[in-house]
């Protein structure tokens, strides 16, 4: 219920004070695609008009019941746009699925998939592909039926 707060928290202590964290807002891809990621983080300041937003440098889906259609058309819409890191955090098999290297082998807009898929369990770190120095600890994830406690120093190298 509350793992969207939990990661935002996570993400906002840890990015640099000049890059803005978007939680549950539209993300306009184009005058067709405007899907609605849990989480978006952007090299760009919070409070950056929109005309001037650039594509988010990590997209995150938390999914549970919507599973399906965050790893199918959504991750399709990420993939053409260009997005180079998308995580979903499948809470059913308790695991974090990163997603990188967009790519379209065939140049149909159905075929825009990622070339990088890598499915995380307990016990693995993550880093923000752009912020390579932000590495997060996946182990805590299901161990207290929970993601991310309270952060600390520990929590994030």
């Amino acid at each position: 219920m509350w793992t969207i707060s939990k990661i935002a928290r996570l993400l906002f202590k840890a990015i640099p004070p000049s890059d803005g964290l978007i939680v549950e807002g539209t993300l306009y891809l184009d005058d067709q695609n405007a899907p609605e990621p849990d989480i978006q983080l952007f090299a760009v300041p919070e409070g950056t008009p929109a005309e001037q937003m650039p594509l988010p440098i990590l997209v995150i889906e938390v999914s549970d019941t919507t599973y399906r259609r965050d790893s199918g058309s959504k991750l399709r819409m990420y993939a053409k746009a260009g997005i180079e890191d998308c995580w979903i955090v499948n809470l059913r098999e308790h695991q974090v699925e990163v997603y990188r290297k967009p790519c379209n082998p065939t140049g149909e807009k159905r075929d825009c998939q990622y070339a990088s898929v890598a499915p995380l369990k307990p016990g693995e770190t993550i880093s923000i592909l752009q912020r390579p120095r932000s590495v997060f600890p996946w182990n805590r994830c299901f161990l207290n039926e929970c993601w991310f406690p309270a952060f600390s120093p520990a929590c994030c190298i």
